[in-house]
């Protein structure tokens, strides 16, 4: 429960938190989906997780760097904050499209049976 008030505090953290869950999520939805329709291509997975991957160590570093690097001019953590955020939101949409075709795909299923 501490961890969960700790996160609703702090956006940032949350944001950070929530971006490798919804990699992974969108990832396995994926893999699902192409089991569903046997159109697995194993390049394409593996590239899904080297891209989750590469995109969540990128928000790492710029996260340290923003910590290290202070411009009093420019608030880099905020920057940061909005491309999490814009990250988050983007993968949110991803995985609904991928939960639609899910059911879209058992409905069609169920009409051919």
């Amino acid at each position: 429960m501490e961890i969960i008030n700790y996160l609703q505090s702090n956006q940032f953290v949350a944001l950070l938190v929530a971006l490798p869950i919804l990699v992974c999520l969108n990832i396995m939805l994926g893999r699902a989906l192409a089991d569903f329709k046997d159109e697995f291509d194993k390049a394409k997975f593996v590239l899904g997780i080297k891209k989750g991957v590469a995109l969540y160590v990128a928000m790492l570093v710029l996260t340290g760097i923003s910590f290290i690097i202070v411009i009093q001019e420019v608030d880099i953590t905020e920057t940061i904050r909005l491309i999490l955020y814009m990250l988050n939101v983007s993968y949110v949409m991803q995985v609904i499209a991928k939960i639609k075709e899910v059911f879209d795909f058992k409905k069609a299923v169920e009409i051919v049976e």
